[in-house]
């Protein structure tokens, strides 16, 4: 059985404006971890690196250029982000549909 799980991009235009863009990672139901019953998988992607950074309550940063491209996931908290048009996105804990990808400019 195929299913999507939904996220969103935050991505740069040629001018070097920010837009949010609602994009899907497809996933297939099979057996990953033995002896657990089958579940959605995505196609596996090699890493080269990854961080976990743990940004300060009230932080509020300027708008600014993605350092890299990331994947942020939730653990504890919540955050806002702005694109340059000035649509906003609030992601918290527990949304599922709410993993935001950020796109170096």
């Amino acid at each position: 059985m195929e299913s999507l799980l939904a996220y969103d991009r935050l991505h740069s235009d040629t001018a070097g404006g920010s837009h949010f863009a609602r994009l899907g990672i497809s996933l297939s139901t099979r057996h990953f971890a033995p002896s657990a019953p089958s579940f959605g998988v995505s196609e596996l992607t090699p890493a080269s690196r990854c961080g976990f950074p743990r940004v300060p309550a009230g932080f509020v940063g300027d708008l600014h250029p993605s350092p890299l491209h990331m994947g942020i996931f939730f653990l504890g908290g919540e955050m806002e982000f702005e694109a340059s048009d000035g649509e906003r996105r609030h992601d918290v804990p527990g949304n599922a549909d709410a993993v935001l990808a950020a796109v170096q400019l």
